[in-house]
């Protein structure tokens, strides 16, 4: 029987099956000789044979070569200014007082850098924008020392005063810096006072002044400054009141917190017990050494 030939093949691809490419339209065994492998299909090959993958990937590159080389010339020089070329104090100083409010273009033409490189340096620095086309490019540059005094108790009107602009700018420098507005909430709308520059609030239940601390108040992780609206008084009586009308619920809560507390103490006990008896065992082999010690120094004629 005469032998099959087969084109760029050889006699073991006879037992695989064959695909057509859909781009050169060849039938070729479905093996890794002639297909790329890819998850993404279902048979696990990729849908053109090896050949017509390359030849697009040779046209690609052919065909965005002149846009590769402008790309890749333009992060050269953004990373050459931005690192061979050092930063004097002064410029530093310029870029500082200058970069919140002032275009990046500018910037750079005046101190005769790239884009990139001012954009680096700042990032470095920690610079960043004010909001776009601000009357008071100044108030903006305190926005980190309005959000501190927001969290330790000003209210958006006093801040207003303090740097002459309006609520609405000073509400929108808070939101840019991440703070919880307490306008949107009922605990904010208590009142507050300051005596003696110690904060008080009154409580949302008994409706008594009480210093905000955490003498006086809970922790609460969805509270603006970390404290709870209702004193601590408070909480305990609302806890009791409960206790008295769900006693099972009770029961069952504090039966599980003293098995926790029991198997807590269990692995403490254990890795204590575990940590003496290493001691102990180190003690007895350095006795046992000097012990031996002492019975080869007797041995010895004098």
């Amino acid at each position: 029987m005469p032998e099959q030939r087969h084109h760029r093949g050889s006699r073991g691809d006879l037992a695989y099956p064959k695909r057509r490419c859909p781009q050169c339209g060849r039938k070729l065994p479905l093996t890794a000789q002639y297909w790329h492998h890819s998850r993404s299909n279902p048979g696990g090959f990729a849908g053109w044979c090896k050949s017509c993958r390359s030849e697009y990937g040779r046209a690609a590159y052919r065909r965005n070569k002149d846009r590769r080389t402008t790309a890749q010339s333009a992060h050269s020089k953004v990373r050459w200014d931005s690192q061979k070329r050092r930063w004097t104090a002064e410029e530093e100083r310029v870029l500082r007082d200058e970069y919140p409010a002032t275009s990046t273009a500018d910037l750079a033409a005046k101190l005769r850098r790239s884009q990139g490189a001012v954009r680096i340096r700042a990032h470095e620095l920690g610079l960043h924008k004010i909001r776009p086309g601000t009357t008071r490019p100044d108030v903006w540059l305190g926005a980190k020392e309005i959000a501190r005094a927001y969290r330790l108790g000003r209210s958006q009107g006093a801040l207003a005063r303090q740097y002459g602009t309006t609520a609405q700018t000073i509400r929108a420098i808070l939101v840019g810096e991440g703070c919880s507005i307490r306008g949107q909430s009922h605990f904010s709308r208590r009142r507050r006072l300051r005596i003696r520059g110690e904060l008080y609030v009154q409580c949302t239940k008994c409706k008594r002044w009480k210093p905000r601390t955490h003498e006086f108040f809970k922790t609460e992780d969805h509270s603006p400054d970390g404290l709870s609206a209702q004193c601590r008084a408070c909480q305990r009586g609302v806890e009791r009141r409960w206790i008295a009308d769900h006693p099972q619920q009770h029961e069952e809560r504090r039966r599980q917190n003293l098995e926790y507390h029991r198997r807590v103490r269990r692995g403490l006990w254990a890795a204590r017990w575990r940590l003496a008896a290493d001691e102990l065992l180190m003690k007895e082999d350095e006795g046992d050494g000097q012990n031996e010690g002492a019975d080869r120094t007797e041995a010895v004629p004098g």
